[in-house]
Parts: structure tokens; C-alpha cells; sequence
């Protein structure tokens, strides 16, 4: 009866589809037949480029900003197949790393679960590589991680282009946007950020003082961050501590610490912008930037507490990052690791995958994944939480205790599934524009998503995702 009934679901989908899929299959034979000549034509143009970066020595190794050899493997690759824009003249530094094996663990077995990230969505898109990450699940700590990253002066060409980045404005609408938004400043735009900066935090509203005479982002982030500074001040009692913040906003949570604790408070902030609001209004030690591409503390001495904002899914080698802040802690220090988002936003509340991963999310984790990574390198939980679908770690560092016990067998199961069902999802909501790349296999994407109850049929003949009440629960 099961077998008969599951055929007779098949015949459905096959025939609502057929149109559909024709014209999906009729797309993809174009892409392949223009395959070769854009594969040939990006290896001209990645050739080209590579020639006139300052990125590549006379010896053709790679090289990152200062001399220094990277210690990423580099490999510049041609788009993958499939892609469905025609690759462009483009200026993008080629650096790509392809990683092996899991960059928080060194684990070699994983499993792909993701190929695009956000640019894939976008209309704006650096080149064709960059919307191609390769997400892989680790089997032993269960971080996800793109194998495909960028690095070196790639990555920074990404940063300089932040808002463009992460989808928030399209190509060119940034240099329009916000002083506080921009990652560079001119002279002028600095002495404004200044004068707008004098007035403090707290202008208050009565006074009648114009917008562009104030700096209203400075109350914002005081008020936007005193839960941070109420979970730290009542959880941990430290007297004149050494805090390093890494990419601080504007500064409210080391003035808070400053004023709980007389704390000593040093930075490392992404942009220029904060760099100036952190040193003007506050007066922290904020003398370099951070690097999310090779991470270090640039300060001598030891911490007692980092203050870490959305680091770990940024990092582009997060083994590094996790090994330099345990060896510059003081045993016993802590570290408070907020803004890491949980993978729940696609896996269990349904989101797009592919538009979460915006084209900086390099990692991506549960509770339980990232408190592996943190055990690996010496960091014990004292609190956890989620705020805001974030995940918030309070750890403190027990330095000769690392450990990561590897997960079950029947763990790496279920979170391969909860992974198999998002990406079918995501390919779900994809724009037509982008459906010939997954035409092969939507017929059977459709019939696992209609069978699960998590779509249904429009009056139009497409499926359409139902919403999170709608769709059926999880056993």
C-alpha cells in the first residue's frame, strides 16, 4: 500500500513539474555548453590579475600584506562548475585557501553540507569563486567550516567592503552610508566623527540639538550592550583587571567594566571608525586593528579577561585564535565570547542557509560544537546562554586541562540530517535565476520536502515553503 501510494506521489510531482523542469534542463544544457570557454576564459583573468598583484612574489608564492609567507595552503582555483553568471573583468586579489581538514580541531573526516554562501543570492558579487564556500560538518568536534576561504589580500578586499559584503547595501551604495558604518576615513570625515564625538553619550533630546551635531550611535551602543556588562559585573568580581576587548563597537563595554571594576582596558577594533570612538570618548588603548586573517595581540603582557564579539565565526584560522588568547590569558583569566551564531537559525527555525552564511561566516556551530572547540584548547564553561539567537560563553581558562571529547556516532548522524533537510530547504527559496544550478536533482528535493509535509502546492502549480507554524514538528 506504502509502495503504491509513494508511486502515485512520484507521477504527482513528476507531472505539476514537468514544465518547470523542462525549462530548468534547457538552462543548465546552456551553462554547459558555454562551460569550457568561461573556465578558460577566468584562468586568462585570474593569470592576469595574479601577475599585477602585489599579493604574489617574482617566485609565485603567496604572499600577505608585509612580506610575511602565508600559512594557509593557497590554491587558486576557476569557478565550479555550475555557476550561472558569466565570469567579469575583476579586480579581486585570487587568494583562495582549500583546508583539509577541520581548522578548529585538525579533525580529517567530514562530511560537504553547503556549497554557497550568501553572494550566491546576491546581485552583486565579487567574482564567481566568491559565492562558492564548500561547507563541511567536522565528525569529531561537529564545527561546520567553509574549505573554501578567502585569505591575505583577498579577505581584506572583503573587509574594505563590509556593508557590500554582507548584503546590507548594494555595490558602491556603501560610500554613501554613515560615518559610523565606514571602514575608512578621510581627513575630513574624521575631524567630523570628532566634533559629533564631543558632545558625550548622553544628549539629551530636550536640548534641541541637531542630529548632525551628535553622535546618537554612541547611546545606542551604551544602551545596546549594558546586558554584557550586567552578566560580567554580577557573575565575576575582579579588581582592577586587564581587559582586552576584540572588535569592540564603540567602547560602552569596557566604560562599564571601567567604571564596575577600574579596569585597565586595551582593544582591537575591525574599523578606523571605532578605532577613533573607542580612544575619543573613552580614552581605551585601542593602537591597532584586529585581524581576523592572522590574529594576534599586538600588547605586551598578559589578560585577565577577553571580550570577544563575533570572533570565532569570523576567524579565518580559528586554531590561532583560540591557541594565542589561552597563551595570553593568566591561568584561572577568562574569556566571554558573544554574537556567535547559532546554526538553530537554519537547522531549526527556518531560515534560508544560504543567506545566513553571509560570505564572512567561515564557522559555524551549536552549544555543544562550540563548547568542544573552546574544551580543545583549555576553556571551561562558567555560563552559557543565548541572547538574541546568539550564543553567549563565559569560560574561564584551565590551562594543561584541554580536552574535546569527540562526538557520537549517532550525534554526527542526527546533525548530518537536520544539515540534508536545510540545504533542500534553502534550495527551495532560491531565485529562479539560480535554479538550473540545482536542476538535476530538484525533482527529488521537491518530493522530500512535500512528502515531510514542509511544503505544499500553490494554484500556480510551484511548491511553496510553508512557514514555521505550518510545517510539521520534529519528532
Amino acid at each position: 500500500m506504502r509502495s503504491r501510494l509513494l508511486a502515485g506521489l512520484r507521477r504527482l510531482v513528476a507531472a505539476l513539474f514537468a514544465e518547470p523542469l523542462q525549462s530548468l534542463r534547457a538552462e543548465q544544457r546552456k551553462l554547459r555548453e558555454g562551460q569550457t570557454e568561461m573556465r578558460l576564459l577566468l584562468r586568462r583573468l585570474e593569470e592576469a590579475v595574479s601577475s599585477r598583484s602585489s599579493g604574489a612574489s617574482g617566485d609565485g608564492k603567496p604572499r600577505k600584506a608585509g612580506g610575511a609567507t602565508s600559512r594557509v595552503p593557497l590554491i587558486v582555483e576557476a569557478a565550479p562548475a555550475g555557476e550561472t553568471s558569466p565570469p567579469a573583468v575583476s579586480t579581486v586579489p585570487p587568494q583562495i585557501a582549500v583546508l583539509d581538514a577541520c581548522p578548529v580541531c585538525g579533525h580529517g573526516v567530514y562530511t560537504q553540507v553547503c556549497e554557497y554562501n550568501k553572494f550566491f543570492l546576491l546581485d552583486h558579487c565579487p567574482d564567481d569563486a566568491s559565492a562558492r564556500y564548500d561547507y563541511a560538518m567536522c565528525h569529531r568536534c561537529g564545527v561546520t567550516f567553509a574549505r573554501r576561504r578567502p585569505i591575505g589580500e583577498r579577505y581584506q578586499y572583503l573587509v574594505d567592503r563590509f556593508e557590500e559584503t554582507i548584503g546590507r547595501v548594494t555595490a558602491g551604495e556603501a560610500m554613501h552610508g554613515r560615518l559610523t558604518s565606514r571602514p575608512t576615513l578621510t581627513d575630513a570625515q574624521r575631524a567630523e566623527l570628532q566634533a559629533r564625538a564631543a558632545g558625550g553619550v548622553f544628549v539629551s533630546e530636550h536640548l534641541g540639538v541637531p542630529g548632525s551635531q551628535q553622535l546618537p550611535a554612541l547611546f545606542r551602543d551604551r544602551m545596546g550592550n549594558s546586558h554584557h556588562i550586567e552578566l560580567l559585573t554580577s557573575l565575576l568580581a575582579l579588581r582592577s583587571p586587564r581587559v582586552l576587548e576584540l572588535r569592540p563597537r564603540f567602547g560602552a563595554i569596557g566604560a562599564g567594566l571601567k567604571r564596575a571594576w577600574q579596569a585597565d582596558v586595551w582593544g582591537l577594533p575591525l574599523f578606523e571608525n571605532q578605532q577613533l570612538l573607542n580612544r575619543e570618548v573613552y580614552g581605551h588603548r585601542v593602537d591597532q586593528l584586529l585581524d581576523y586573517d592572522d590574529f594576534s595581540i599586538p600588547y605586551e603582557g598578559q589578560f585577565d579577561l577577553v571580550v570577544a564579539n563575533h570572533i570565532i565565526t569570523h576567524a579565518v584560522r580559528p586554531k590561532q585564535v583560540l591557541s594565542t588568547l589561552a597563551s595570553r590569558l593568566n591561568d584561572g583569566g577568562y574569556a566571554y565570547f558573544y554574537n556567535e551564531p547559532d546554526d538553530a537559525e537554519f537547522l531549526d527555525e527556518n531560515q534560508s542557509m544560504f543567506n545566513v552564511l553571509n560570505a564572512f561566516h567561515l564557522q559555524t556551530f551549536d552549544r555543544p560544537s562550540l563548547l568542544r572547540a573552546l574544551g580543545a584548547f583549555g576553556f571551561e564553561p562558567v555560563f552559557v546562554a543565548h541572547d538574541r539567537g546568539n550564543l553567549v560563553v563565559l569560560a574561564r581558562l584551565a590551562r594543561g586541562h584541554e580536552s574535546l571529547t569527540p562526538m557520537s556516532e549517532a550525534a554526527v548522524a542526527e546533525r548530518l540530517a537536520k544539515y540534508s533537510v536545510a540545504r533542500d530547504m534553502a534550495i527551495l527559496r532560491v531565485p529562479e535565476r539560480r535554479r538550473p544550478v540545482f536542476a538535476d536533482e530538484w525533482p527529488k528535493i521537491v518530493e522530500r520536502a512535500f512528502l515531510a509535509g514542509r511544503i505544499e502546492m500553490g494554484s500556480d502549480g510551484k511548491p511553496r515553503v510553508k512557514r514555521a507554524a505550518e510545517a510539521p514538528a520534529e519528532d
